[in-house]
């Protein structure tokens, strides 16, 4: 196992060395930091806040240089959010000093989420957060109890340069309920899971700048994770990207990065590393067109291969549309804390691997008016290292990881976002995948083949907001005790929740959660909770 600690203090020496060789003045940056708690049963939509939407950008923008605007096409592989027992919390406050959100609910459901700021704004900023929530369901050993408590600090080294920290703790805690069958005693030691992951991150960067000799953007990460049966698992996470803009039509990209994963139980030590050289140029063939050559050497767990990074973008329609294609090679960073935040349920894995993706891919991205944006694209991804998961062949309470070595995906993702001012705000997206030619598993067990997701939030009078959520899924394929591959249950979840300010600095919540009261099941043998209604106050200081 590597020293951790050396590796460390080795990359801050390089980060102040960096510092100090710049010597730039960056713009200050703001960062967005999202969290998440995990839902194996349901992927919980994003929750927008009831606040006042954003001005509206200017569509007109200079082409030279030339910059495509973020596209946000990346669909991949990713876990779903940390709920299990399908709670939706409704308002994300984010503007205020200082708020509170408290609330209680049925299912025994106590919910907390506060956040203070602090710092001047030019040359510090930071925040200090907290949270907790726990449900219990009707089903025997049917709950769950998850916590977290973290802060972030940014700090301008100067006017171009600006130095972040954060780090915090995170704990889940569930049961093993889903056995079959139902007259199984089991005491709650004996199928408790419980997750504990302390993690602390610091970067440097400075900003992008014509006039700047070099851009970079370094990041060190490290995870402490570790559950109740003597697992534990130490993840280091590293990245330095760095970019050279040699004239306003060729620009040289550069950086490494990586992981450092080391995992160890009563009966296994397995270690998983990955190491990316990302190298390529970007340039402009013409005032609308722009292309990107690169190659990404890769070492994963001492398997070396070099992946493709090749894109073209094109704007038309006087740059109101963006079609894009490219073939480009990636990967999914596989661990135990990932696994668990896919499926809470798995069982300690034997082996880990990261899986590889190599992706032909088409897109397009246009805007009708300054309301109605839509975005579709389609891609064929050979996959190679895929966790699947598989109920166990006993009572089917715990699930295995079992890596696929090859199989391929069609996969189609397509949002539209519908956006009124500060009234309404609509958003939809639709993604489909068709999982197929594998080697040696007969379907794609655990993977969802077609999701569905709207969002819809409305100013209804002053002080007054509601919002609405729709998530569909199709069914995956399970494996059942005899080894046979069937079909899983499709789910639909609806979600509805009122705001109301009381005061400027007081306003009263309601949510409801599964109003059609539909126990589907995301995992075989896990049934989710009905129907919740849960309510509060949010009080801002």
């Amino acid at each position: 196992m590597m020293n951790i600690g050396k590796i460390i203090s080795g990359f801050l020496c390089c980060l102040l060395l960096q510092h100090l060789a710049v010597g730039q003045d960056a713009l200050p940056q703001k960062t967005i930091e999202v969290t998440s708690a995990f839902k194996p049963t349901l992927r919980t939509p994003a929750k927008l806040a009831f606040t006042a939407a954003p001005a509206i950008q200017d569509s007109n923008r200079t082409v030279a240089p030339y910059q495509v605007p973020v596209q946000n096409l990346a669909f991949g592989y990713t876990p779903s959010a940390l709920k299990p027992l399908a709670f939706s919390d409704t308002v994300q406050h984010g503007t205020q000093k200082a708020w509170l959100k408290l609330g209680y609910g049925n299912f025994a459901t106590p919910f907390f989420n506060g956040v203070v700021a602090f710092g001047d704004g030019k040359k510090t900023t930071g925040s200090v957060n907290a949270n907790f929530l726990s449900q219990k369901g009707k089903l025997p050993h049917q709950q769950y109890l998850q916590y977290g408590i973290g802060a972030n600090a940014f700090v301008n080294l100067n006017p171009r340069q600006q130095f972040s920290v954060k780090g915090g703790v995170d704990g889940f805690t569930t049961y093993r309920y889903g056995y079959r069958p139902e007259t199984l005693v089991f005491n709650k030691k004996q199928i408790r899971q419980q997750f504990t992951d302390v993690h602390a991150a610091v970067g440097l960067n400075n900003a992008k700048n014509p006039t700047a000799p070099l851009y970079y953007d370094t990041q060190l990460g490290v995870h402490l994770f570790s559950d109740n049966i003597n697992g534990k698992e130490s993840t280091v996470h590293f990245k330095m990207p760095f970019e050279k803009q040699f004239s306003n039509k060729v620009q040289l990209q550069l950086g490494v990065a990586g992981m450092l994963n080391q995992f160890k139980s009563d009966t296994i030590d397995v270690s998983n590393h990955l190491f990316l050289l990302n190298a390529g140029v970007q340039f402009l063939a013409s005032e609308n067109l722009r292309f990107k050559v690169g190659l990404v050497p890769s070492w994963s767990s001492k398997e070396f291969k070099v992946l493709p990074d090749l894109q073209a973008e094109l704007l038309v329609n006087n740059q109101k549309v963006i079609v894009e294609a490219g073939l480009k090679g990636y990967y999914n960073e596989q661990t135990y804390r990932g696994l668990t935040r896919i499926n809470p349920w798995i069982a300690q894995p034997d082996t880990l691997n990261n899986t590889r993706n190599t992706e032909f891919y088409g897109a397009i991205k246009t805007a009708i008016g300054t309301q109605v944006s839509f975005r579709v694209k389609v891609g064929f991804v050979t996959m190679a290292n895929v966790p699947l998961f598989v109920n166990d062949k006993g009572d089917g309470k715990t699930f295995r990881t079992i890596f696929e070595p090859k199989m391929n995906n069609v996969a189609i993702a397509s949002e539209l976002i519908w956006h009124i001012g500060d009234k309404i705000d609509w958003y939809n997206s639709l993604n489909v995948n068709a999982y197929g030619n594998f080697s040696q598993a007969e379907k794609a067990y655990g993977l969802l083949p077609v999701t569905f997701n709207s969002t819809l939030r409305a100013q209804l009078a002053k002080g007054l907001a509601a919002k609405v959520d729709l998530y569909n899924f199709a069914a995956a394929w399970y494996r059942s005790s005899a080894g046979v591959a069937n079909k899983g249950q499709s789910g639909i979840d609806l979600n509805a929740g009122i705001e109301y300010a009381l005061h400027k600095k007081v306003a009263l919540w309601l949510q409801f959660n599964n109003i059609l009261n539909s126990t589907y099941q995301r995992w075989h043998q896990y049934q989710v909770l009905g129907f919740q209604v849960l309510g509060g106050v949010v009080i801002q200081l």
